[in-house]
């Protein structure tokens, strides 16, 4: 059945298939390219590093290994995006209008446009520019939007000319042709005011970033994939190519933090020592001339050197103190502050302290990436802020208790210091003023020495940061990827489109057609065989076994003649009765040519239009219908006055007789079966024409006398809902020797050496 109705309508699979083609290869032609775009970055792993000037440079898990991932949430962040775009400083795009969509003019703007600084443009909304002539242009808007909660109809129509400023509430720039470039007539552009947060949005949106690792997890690797998909070529290198730029530059930005926090620290107490300095060294000048004194002797020497290293012992302990000090204030104040730097912690010592700050260093720069990507009360952030908060706490207590130490150690220094200032005491007051004046200049030149050259260091240290990322694989249009349009693909693409949309139609036409159309679907149905089918009459006539004994037609009946003799198995005398389910399935048709046919074969046949209520057959043999079968069956006439000689050799004719109110009653009685039986003496087939039987009850009641009773099907016209009926009728035994003949048949041109009208002509070839 499939097979066949594809068959049927294969023209219409045909031109739906090659319309779909026509379409992909339009679209193919008219849609903009859709290439991939990628670069790749390589993160350098530092975490094995233990050096204290590199713990600003982990962005690190607690157990110290790269966190790609974070480096992953990082490049897609909004915040990246959004620096990335407002560097290239996208406040406007122009776009070429195509007849599908638009073309991006990224770097060829068709136009000049001079915007004021004092006017704030309306954003996301296109401006349509159409250049009239080479002096005027013409500018339309018409978009509904929503600004501030409330719905804005944006509607304006107006001729510019190029050069004028235009004006209205929403818009204020100029527009004029660009220096040497002559406007296109009627060429049509979009001019669109960007908004750049939303643009960030959508890029971050669209951004495709992975680490190589967790595309493969047997692969250890640091690299990062940076993709994208775009019909904006040009632009979206650019911006793909910055965004690693920027990324690259946040990582060094955030190395250098640390050098720069700690020369602002030394630079601060560079700028007191150096005055302490110069006043120490003025008095040791002043004292030595004043008392022409040039040096001190052997016992104060040697307490002078005591003295200089307890100082100096306690000047070290000041630094370190101080240096636990500015860490708690910052741990302290830092959740009220967030624009507090992490202090120098240049004078740790302490290896517990130094492995606290480096996690939570470590902790604070997870959150300052995962901030980027995740809301305050994702469980993920609120976990990593709970586990901040234990290691503030922790570090906290470790800094009390150094600072307590560092306030002992300082209590020890001073006694240090005060016995040898007792020493000092002994010595003459000369020696005495001296060794004070120079030990304080001593003091103050070593620690300016020291603080110089840790600000050198420090600088050192800046100046040697190298990037955490390097890009391998920067982005390229030349080494873009066209995803799209593909001509094979669209074409197939198409082709699949054209063919569903016209097995869709066949199929809708099919659901919408009731009728029995096909005669292999017939055959598939039928639970009854079917003995013959019978070509479409083409001949304005009711006759064409006579009028055109040598058509397709009349050779239709034969074949039916010959299926029905075998049918009867010889036997001498055969009732066929012929129905229809329904009116105008052509039994009557059927019946008188198949009545012919016999008797063309010499049969002695007789033809009975058993239609009791509404007859045709007299029509056809052109015969009278005052007498006839229901008269027989009311008793009011003879057999032998009812069948008549018609003018076909061999063919006799019973009508039907006049229509009665009770032709059911009379066809119930014993009358018709002896009305046959007197038949069968006289003839060879005895042929009724009978009544719908899916309308009255007639023509079953004379198909139970029949030896074969023949149901007509007509193609295109006959209900699909006849065929389960048939099927019951078999089932059932209404009916005995059930026997299906399908009329309508398209005709198909056959072989041999006669045409329809029995003309000769050649043989086709086979």
């Amino acid at each position: 059945f499939i097979k066949a109705t594809l068959l049927k309508n294969w023209y219409w699979l045909a031109a739906f298939s090659f319309a779909g083609m026509v379409g992909g290869y339009a679209y193919n032609k008219v849609v903009l390219p859709y290439y991939r775009i990628s670069t790749t970055v390589l993160v350098h792993d530092e975490s094995k590093t233990t050096d204290l000037n590199n713990i600003y440079r982990q962005l690190s898990t607690i157990q110290g290994g790269p966190a790609i991932q974070d480096e992953v949430g990082v490049l897609q962040s909004y915040n990246l995006s959004l620096q990335t775009v407002k560097y290239f400083n996208w406040r406007y795009s122009w776009y070429q209008k195509r007849f599908i969509g638009k073309r991006d003019l990224y770097k060829n703007d068709p136009l000049t446009l001079v915007l004021p600084s004092d006017f704030i443009q309306l954003e996301n909304v296109p401006i349509h520019i159409k250049i009239i002539s080479k002096t005027k242009y013409e500018i339309s808007c018409d978009e509904k939007i929503r600004i501030g909660g409330w719905s804005k109809h944006i509607q304006f129509h107006k001729e510019q000319t190029l050069g004028e400023a235009f004006k209205n509430e929403f818009f204020q720039f100029t527009i004029s042709a660009k220096t040497g470039v002559a406007p296109q007539e009627d060429e049509e552009y979009v001019l669109i005011f960007n908004d750049l947060s939303r643009m960030a949005l959508a890029y971050k949106e669209k951004l495709v970033v992975k680490a190589l690792s967790a595309i493969d997890p047997t692969i250890n690797s640091n690299m990062i994939t940076l993709e994208l998909k775009t019909n904006q070529l040009e632009r979206d290198v650019d911006f793909l190519d910055q965004l690693s730029k920027m990324y690259i530059q946040y990582g060094l930005e955030k190395k250098n933090r640390k050098a720069s926090n700690t020369i602002t620290f030394i630079d601060n107490q560079i700028a007191g020592v150096n005055y302490s300095l110069q006043s120490a060294g003025n008095m040791f000048t002043n004292f030595r001339a004043e008392n022409r004194t040039v040096d001190l002797g052997r016992e104060a020497s040697l307490v002078v050197e005591n003295l200089k290293k307890v100082e100096a012992d306690r000047a070290n302990l000041d630094l370190r103190l101080e240096s636990f000090n500015n860490l708690k204030y910052y741990l302290e104040n830092r959740d009220q502050n967030k624009d507090l730097v992490f202090p120098s912690i240049e004078q740790l010592t302490d290896p517990a302290l130094i492995e606290t700050v480096k996690k939570l260093n470590g902790l604070y720069s997870n959150r300052e990436v995962l901030s980027y990507t995740v809301q305050e009360k994702n469980p993920v952030l609120v976990s990593l802020n709970n586990e901040i908060r234990f290691t503030q706490k922790s570090l906290l207590e470790n800094i009390e208790s150094l600072i307590s130490n560092a306030k002992l150690e300082q209590k020890t220094l001073d006694d240090q210091q005060a016995r040898i200032n007792s020493e000092l005491s002994k010595l003459p007051k000369t020696e005495q003023n001296l060794i004070g004046i120079k030990r304080n200049f001593d003091l103050n030149n070593e620690l300016y020495t020291f603080l110089l050259q840790r600000r050198a260091e420090a600088e050192i240290t800046r100046a040697s940061n190298t990037p955490d990322a390097t890009v391998l694989d920067p982005v390229d249009q030349d080494i873009a990827i066209i995803l799209g349009p593909i001509l094979w693909l669209d074409l197939a693409v198409g082709f699949a489109v054209g063919l569903l949309g016209a097995l869709g139609l066949i199929i809708l036409k099919e659901a919408a057609t009731n009728t029995v159309s096909d005669a292999d679907e017939v055959a598939r149905l039928l639970d009854v065989a079917t003995i013959g089918s019978i070509s479409h009459n083409r001949y304005k006539t009711e006759r064409p076994t006579i009028d055109f004994p040598r058509s397709s037609i009349a050779e239709s009946f034969r074949g039916i003649r010959g299926n029905l003799e075998f049918l009867f198995n010889d036997s001498p005398r055969k009732v066929l009765a012929i129905h229809s389910y329904m009116p105008g399935e052509g039994k009557s048709f059927v019946a008188f040519n198949i009545a012919v046919i016999f008797a063309m074969n010499n049969k002695k046949v007789l033809l009975v239009d058993g239609d009791l209520r509404k007859p045709r057959l007299h029509l056809m043999l052109k015969q009278e219908n005052t007498t006839g079968l229901s008269l027989l069956l009311e008793k009011k006439t003879k057999a032998e006055e009812i069948i008549r000689k018609t003018d076909i050799p061999n063919l006799s004719f019973v009508p039907s007789g006049p229509v009665l109110p009770n032709s059911s009653e009379l066809l119930s009685t014993n009358l018709i079966k002896d009305f046959i039986q007197a038949a069968k003496e006289q003839f060879d087939y005895i042929i009724f024409d009978n009544a719908p039987i899916g309308v009255v009850f007639d023509g079953s009641l004379i198909g139970r006398h029949a030896d074969i009773n023949l149901i007509l099907l007509r193609l295109n016209f006959s209900q699909k809902s006849e065929i389960s009926a048939i099927n019951k009728i078999g089932h059932e035994g209404i009916l005995k020797h059930v026997a299906i003949i399908l009329n309508e048949i398209p005709q198909v041109e056959g072989y041999g050496y006669y045409s329809e009208d029995g003309k000769s002509k050649k043989s086709k070839k086979k």
